[in-house]
């Protein structure tokens, strides 16, 4: 007996699964299918989580760890924030990979970085010149067909880069867990009138820059209401261009999360992270000491 199979009935014009003998029709095809592959997929990794420590996986290898030693030449990267003075911080999977591998993630392909809205403006003057003439990578500001605007730095023809994404400064500190809900839900509004207003498509470089300018008008009317006078240690805040918020349960913390920032060895890169990094990591991915789905 197969442990699974599928067929599809003509006759009832249902799909067919059977599980070790029990059959089940349903009309939609995947639905049956899918949670059999979860209910598998949680088995496998409660073994991983009970039976292995998730710090000591391997490091990549082949054409992968080729992949992340290519990354790591954007040395440069880090090399120019020194020379002008501009902050940046580990974000997503890099900060992850510092913590938990004290490098890249075993199965990761690229770096992030957080940076203040103020030095990531700069940051992009900065890296436009920077690689002007420099035949190998290319500096994109916006995604070609999507209101995507974090700065991502490729390699031709391979894929593989770097991604620095914009955090913006709230007017007030010491949020409570309700004023960061708040903020959270406020982000989403802007971010759904600004995409009203700007269809996702391709754009000229005027258009471009006056959706820029829109953003920040959004940003303003929704979330900072206007431009209140900012705090000392004003909480933060992705900005409404950050494309990867719907991972995140809130996307606002308190100054304090971040700063003082401290410095780590990101493989052979020392490299800054945020100042309390459960909390930061904690709000991406929950427990992100188990093995992910």
């Amino acid at each position: 007996m197969k442990i699974y199979q599928e067929f599809y009935d003509s006759k009832t014009k249902h799909y067919v699964y059977e599980f070790f003998g029990f059959k089940i029709k349903v009309k939609n095809k995947y639905s049956v299918l899918y949670e059999y592959i979860d209910k598998k997929t949680d088995a496998i990794l409660n073994v991983f989580d009970n039976y292995y420590d998730i710090t000591k996986c391997p490091k990549a290898k082949f054409e992968l760890r080729e992949k992340q030693l290519e990354i790591l030449k954007f040395k440069r990267i880090e090399k120019i924030c020194k020379q002008h003075n501009l902050t940046y911080w580990l974000e997503g999977g890099t900060l992850l990979g510092a913590i938990r591998h004290g490098g890249f993630i075993p199965w990761d392909d690229d770096m992030d970085i957080c940076m203040p809205r103020n030095d990531y403006e700069k940051m992009l003057q900065l890296l436009i010149k920077e690689f002007e003439n420099d035949p190998t990578y290319y500096v994109r500001q916006r995604a070609v067909k999507l209101n995507y605007y974090q700065i991502r730095i490729r390699k031709h023809k391979i894929n593989i880069g770097l991604d620095i994404f914009p955090v913006d400064e709230y007017y007030k500190s010491n949020l409570d867990t309700d004023e960061i809900e708040e903020i959270t839900l406020a982000r989403k509004k802007a971010l759904k009138a600004f995409k009203r207003k700007w269809k996702e498509r391709r754009m000229n470089e005027k258009e471009v820059a006056q959706s820029k300018k829109d953003l920040r008008l959004f940003t303003n009317k929704f979330i900072m209401k206007n431009n209140k006078p900012k705090s000392e240690n004003p909480a933060l805040f992705y900005g409404i261009d950050f494309p990867y918020d719907n991972a995140k349960k809130y996307t606002a913390m308190n100054h304090e999360t971040v700063y003082p920032l401290k410095e780590v060895y990101f493989e052979d890169v020392k490299c800054f992270i945020p100042n309390d990094t459960h909390t930061y990591l904690k709000n991406l991915y929950g427990n992100y000491m188990r093995f992910p789905r």
